[in-house]
């Protein structure tokens, strides 16, 4: 078996198929991931970066220039857990 990357729609996927299989099978082959991120409660992260936004004064440009890496900090504690909880999700379903 080996691990294929196709595309569907613009977004990447991989699958495991045969040795001997053409890599136009990649979309009938068995699935590896990433997992489906419409999963992921969108509205809720939204929710969550603005409140964050808003906690830790990043209100505007100006707040950015004063504070780099404030914007990363808020949108990957945002965002990480719940991409990771689809990804429990994934394997659980195995």
């Amino acid at each position: 078996m080996r691990r294929v990357t196709y595309e569907v729609d613009g977004y990447k996927k991989v699958s495991m198929i045969r040795d001997t299989d053409s890599d136009d099978l990649a979309p009938k082959g068995v699935p590896v991931g990433p997992p489906d991120l419409d999963l992921v409660d969108w509205e809720e992260v939204k929710k969550h970066l603005n409140n964050l936004l808003v906690e830790r004064g990043i209100l505007t440009y100006r707040d950015i220039q004063m504070n780099t890496s404030a914007v990363s900090t808020c949108v990957r504690a945002c965002l990480t857990s719940r991409v990771v909880n689809v990804y429990k999700l994934m394997e659980g379903s195995k």
